[in-house]
């Protein structure tokens, strides 16, 4: 059996993949705070350093509408960059790309928005129900048809 690694130890490693995508994830992150402090607000609100591939600065903003407005300013932060970070020598375009957030509150389990189903509008349910051949689609309208309110 293998002698087990310390994650301190994995992530500090410097000839693991894992080490090297730290890395990569930290100079991205100091490449985008440093983004943010150049940008004119809400512009630096709703754009990031995506990503670098090659001689490709990638910047990702939340709609089109934003990506129109960074392509003015893109040519200008892209020189800053190379002359503020001497590693990113070998940028020659700007790419932008439309990445829109999600919501916030998308992991919060929220209760389902409520269901009302009148007496009358039932009893129709219930009459259209029992005119259909499609078992499986009578049973659903059946079932919806009990949630009346009474």
């Amino acid at each position: 059996m293998k002698n087990p690694v310390t994650l301190d130890k994995l992530l500090n490693s410097g000839n693991h993949e894992l080490a090297s995508l730290i890395t990569r994830a930290r100079k991205l992150a100091s490449y985008n705070v440093w983004l943010q402090s150049q940008l004119p607000a809400p512009l630096n609100e709703l754009s990031a350093v995506a990503d670098i591939q090659g001689d490709t600065l990638i910047l990702s903003v939340e709609n089109a509408i934003w990506a129109t407005k960074m392509r003015f300013t893109g040519t200008s932060i892209l020189a800053q960059m190379k002359t503020r970070f001497p590693e990113l020598q070998q940028l020659q375009q700007l790419k932008i790309i439309v990445a829109p957030r999600l919501p916030e509150d998308l992991n919060k389990s929220e209760k389902p928005a409520s269901f009302h189903l009148s007496e009358k509008n039932a009893l129709i349910i219930k009459s259209l129900a029992e005119s259909i051949d499609d078992a499986p689609l009578r049973a659903a309208l059946e079932r919806l048809a009990k949630h009346a309110e009474k």
